[in-house]
């Protein structure tokens, strides 16, 4: 359930449903095996390699652990909220970090197991005077009831390589008919807030190199941003399921699955030749 290459490229680490954490040597084709989490079996979800490949932060659906590869060890274990589902975990390639989503709140870890809570939901739809401002200057219109704030979460985040701008789709109550993203800097000041889609943003990619951003809802409503001026520039539809996006040589590229076959795809030409699939099965 969880697949994530190395910062060098030279590694791979795998976890099964399970918690069996397995890495992988690509140049000699040799593994190590890590452990097996029993205690937070069966609600594993992803683990991520540090920089220097010491250390992996791993994300169960209630507890964050920051795990030391030839220690054997736990270097900090952080219980999440009993209402946290799902949630995703960034290397910080610039500061060999970790950022990690948790519900409706995002946190950063050192490789030192120092933790600490960049955003929530709650610094976003904040009702206080100077909340409120600070909402209305960036013209967001979310304001929302408090009884209302537990239903708030992240649904998706992306990080630009250089570590200055991350990406959030946001899942907000039923107000309004837009789900949108918000981008904030490396402090956890909101940036900008961009809204356009009508269904909850489940896929996001940065451009490093230039100021773009792409996004997509599952049922493959894919749209792109400048986000300079936060104007969607571009609208794309497929009739598919959509399961990745991301940049490739700097161009974006999207993978779906159609008809039993995954599709990869991009965003501008949308030329056939482009296209390559390739039959497989999905099991519910």
């Amino acid at each position: 359930v969880s697949l994530n290459f190395s910062h060098d490229n030279v590694s791979l680490l795998t976890g099964s449903s399970d918690a069996e954490l397995l890495l992988w040597n690509l140049k000699n084709v040799t593994l190590k095996k890590i452990g097996k989490f029993e205690e937070n079996q069966n609600s594993f979800i992803s683990a991520v390699l540090s920089k220097d490949c010491k250390y992996i932060a791993l994300l169960f659906q209630e507890v964050f652990i920051l795990w030391n590869i030839e220690g054997k060890r736990s270097v900090c274990r952080y219980q999440l909220e009993e209402r946290f589902i799902s949630g995703t975990i960034l290397l910080d390639e610039k500061n060999d970090g970790f950022i990690i989503t948790a519900g409706n709140q995002i946190l950063y870890s050192d490789t030192s197991g120092n933790l600490h809570e960049i955003i929530s939901i709650n610094q976003i739809f904040n009702k206080d005077n100077h909340e409120r401002e600070e909402i209305s200057r960036i013209n967001i219109d979310l304001i929302l009831n408090e009884d209302d704030y537990e239903w708030e979460m992240f649904s998706c985040t992306a990080i630009d390589s250089k570590s200055n701008l991350l990406a959030c789709g946001i899942e907000p109550s039923p107000v309004g008919d837009s789900y949108p993203i918000c981008l904030f800097d490396q402090l956890g000041k909101i940036h900008r807030i961009m809204r356009g889609h009508t269904q909850t943003v489940t896929f996001i990619a940065v451009d490093t190199e230039n100021p773009v951003l792409i996004s997509a809802t599952e049922n493959g409503e894919i749209k792109w941003w400048n986000t300079e001026n936060g104007v969607c520039e571009k609208t794309i539809s497929i009739n598919g399921k959509m399961l990745s996006l991301g940049f490739y040589n700097g161009e974006p590229r999207f993978v779906y699955e159609k008809d039993g076959n995954i599709v990869l795809d991009d965003c501008i030409t949308r030329r056939s030749d482009l296209n390559f699939s390739f039959p497989c099965t999905f099991s519910q």
